[in-house]
């Protein structure tokens, strides 16, 4: 009998710890990847799902103090590409929403951004210089 209560309360112990949901570092890595590439290789809906996701995983880390990760910079990316996407999508509002949040968060990652104070297009030069060299995204061809 105190074998089968110890099995129990080990095979509930192993549940609780296996269960537990609290953001890591490892998992938002996991999601940014998986929202670069749907960013890069889905259609613009699809993309635009991907970053808001993303975006909220990172608003729960941040709230619940995981470190290892630099908030602005990830907020930069994220923000940065929605405001492509819903530009791309019509949503004028909601672009220009994210592009003074992308701003925002380039310059508290950056102090060139702040002595400088960009304007709009040259952010925009940016998102295309530093977070997306390289990146050709299929949304932007459809």
């Amino acid at each position: 009998m105190k074998r089968l209560v110890m099995v129990g309360w080990l095979v509930a112990c192993a549940c609780l710890v296996g269960c537990d949901d609290s953001p890591t570092r490892r998992i938002l890595l996991k999601k940014e990847a998986e929202c670069l590439q749907c960013y890069c290789f889905s259609n613009a809906p699809v993309a635009r799902a991907a970053l808001l996701d993303c975006a909220r995983y990172a608003e729960q880390c941040q709230a619940a103090g995981v470190e290892g990760i630099i908030y602005d910079e990830v907020f930069a990316r994220i923000y940065g590409r929605l405001y492509r996407v819903e530009r791309r999508l019509g949503h004028t509002a909601e672009a220009e929403r994210c592009l003074e949040k992308y701003s925002h968060f380039h310059a508290l990652n950056s102090s060139v951004a702040r002595r400088t104070g960009r304007p709009h297009g040259e952010m925009e030069r940016l998102l295309d210089d530093k977070y997306d060299r390289g990146l050709q995204a299929a949304w932007k061809t459809q």
